[in-house]
């Protein structure tokens, strides 16, 4: 999440743009689907800042890896 973080942001956030490279290089066989990053970074950005915060990077990751087949469904 350092790596990545925008330095001009006034606390440590993820915008859009870094959040797909890093998505990409996880998941590198959806390079052609660009809007599944996106939608993902969309449900992840719950105040439609257009950012993440550590703590909804890491509610998202949760949902996403641990949760129910019903919240990850919801994802997309």
């Amino acid at each position: 999440f350092q790596s990545i973080v925008d330095p001009d942001a006034s606390k440590a956030t993820i915008r859009l743009d870094d959040f797909k490279k890093v998505f990409h290089e996880i998941a590198p066989w959806w390079r052609s689907r660009e809007d599944l990053a996106t939608l993902i970074f969309k449900h992840f950005d719950k105040d439609g800042a257009d950012s993440l915060d550590v703590e909804s990077f890491i509610t998202g990751l949760s949902q996403l890896m641990r949760g129910s087949l019903l919240q990850r469904f919801r994802l997309c």
